[in-house]
């Protein structure tokens, strides 16, 4: 079920005054450097702990809806589903009401359960959903285990930007990374 970001995070995790504190840097020559670095950091830390970081609103995409009428979401934390939107044969938007379905954060992966008042017929050709989706509006929401990683992998990235010899791809992740991200991390079986 793919995902479409609706609206992106206003923020990085960790600010520009973060890094370079972190980094023991004084000057501004390589601002532009750390922030693209930075981006790249938490959109690999992101990927690794299957979260998503910072707020913003998603829409996932379900092509048929179980016939548990439970749906798994695909995206954590989740804040708060905005809407719910179902498509007739002839492609028209149904929005369906909030009475109409509730949001399961108990389940891994969390789920949007639809209750018996819901047609499918009425929605036979896929539905859309809105979600709210991060830890909070800035870095300071988000444990600290995790804006520790991405300092510690733009700190890697930063010292051994194409000094790597062909083959030692390895070392582009730093020790440790996975022990600061071991316990938000998401394991599926």
């Amino acid at each position: 079920m793919p995902l479409a970001i609706l609206t992106p995070p206003e923020a990085n995790p960790v600010s520009l005054p973060q890094i370079k504190r972190h980094l023991r840097i004084d000057h501004a020559e390589d601002d532009e450097y750390l922030i693209e670095i930075a981006e790249a950091a938490t959109l690999h830390v992101e990927a690794l702990i299957g979260q998503s970081l910072i707020t913003r609103t998603v829409r996932q995409f379900v092509d048929t809806v179980p016939a548990s009428r439970s749906i798994p979401l695909e995206a954590w934390p989740i804040n708060n589903v905005q809407e719910v939107r179902g498509y007739d044969l002839e492609g028209n938007p149904n929005l369906i009401s909030a009475d109409h379905y509730m949001l399961d954060n108990r389940m891994d992966p969390a789920a949007l359960v639809l209750n018996t008042n819901v047609n499918f017929n009425a929605f036979s050709n896929g539905l859309e959903i809105d979600l709210v989706i991060g830890y909070g509006e800035t870095g300071v929401d988000i444990p600290s285990n995790i804006t520790r990683a991405i300092l510690v992998l733009i700190a890697h990235w930063y010292e051994f930007r194409g000094t790597l010899p062909a083959g030692d791809e390895t070392a582009l992740i730093p020790d440790g990374l996975n022990v600061l991200l071991a316990p938000v991390r998401k394991v599926h079986l």
